[in-house]
């Protein structure tokens, strides 16, 4: 009977070993500005040897898709998990959905530095669409896009909003948040004299300014919509 207890010991110990070279590996992302470090820099750090790195990863791009996929499953969920509370307008539904981005940014920077284009001109392998998790990262930011889309759609039928192409109003509005943050990451925000939150708020109010069908329904809600609670992360970094 003592059987079962040993592999189960083991399995253990395996997870361990795995859960240090991710979090090693993490906090070498971070510290090198997401440049992929070397597996013999992620061993040492984790207190291992490259041959025991090589028994849990295939290399070091392996590490770097995995956290991307963990990224864009916390992202996703956070904003799905938004998008279903109880909601007058297409528009407050559109606000919870870009406040939950926000969150995701401030409540889970690492990860937001791994789905993102921090660098366009750093390596290749960094942005390889390849990998069968660059492929989940790319499925998994269509069905947010879709979503986006499916809202939108629905203020159009209501006549909230005029009409419009909701596909491209969809994938305008994603691209207009995340160059909000992407500017707040080379800190041109600073520069500008306005947080985060007040060019979000005016972006959203210039979309939706655009957007509303004057004649249809009435959607007061801006930016100041509901936000998903500072405390209610989900996840936590590998080994913690």
């Amino acid at each position: 009977m003592p059987q079962p207890v040993i592999r189960a010991r083991t399995e253990q110990d395996k997870e361990q070993k795995r859960q240090r070279l991710m979090s090693a590996a993490m906090d070498l992302f971070i510290e090198r500005g997401y440049k992929i470090p070397t597996v013999e820099m992620i061993a040492e750090r984790a207190g291992t040897s490259v041959g025991t790195f090589y028994l849990y990863f295939k290399g070091k791009r392996e590490i770097y898709k995995i956290f991307q996929g963990e990224g864009i499953d916390i992202l996703s969920d956070m904003i799905f998990r938004g998008l279903a509370g109880q909601y007058e307008s297409a528009r407050e539904k559109l606000a919870a959905a870009a406040a939950s981005y926000l969150h995701f940014y401030r409540e889970y920077p690492e990860y937001y530095g791994f789905i993102s284009l921090i660098d366009p001109n750093g390596p290749d392998e960094t942005r390889d669409g390849g990998t069968r998790i660059r492929k989940i990262v790319d499925v998994t930011t269509m069905a947010i896009l879709r979503r986006v889309e499916a809202v939108i759609t629905e203020g159009v039928q209501t006549g909230e909003f005029r009409p419009m192409d909701p596909w491209k109003t969809a994938c305008a509005l994603w691209g207009m948040i995340d160059g909000f943050i992407i500017m707040e990451e080379r800190s041109k925000t600073r520069v500008i004299g306005m947080t985060l939150d007040e060019i979000i708020a005016h972006g959203l109010e210039t979309a939706f300014s655009g957007m509303t069908n004057r004649g249809g329904a009435s959607a007061g809600a801006g930016f100041d919509g509901p936000v998903l609670p500072v405390s209610d992360r989900t996840d936590k970094r590998p080994g913690t």
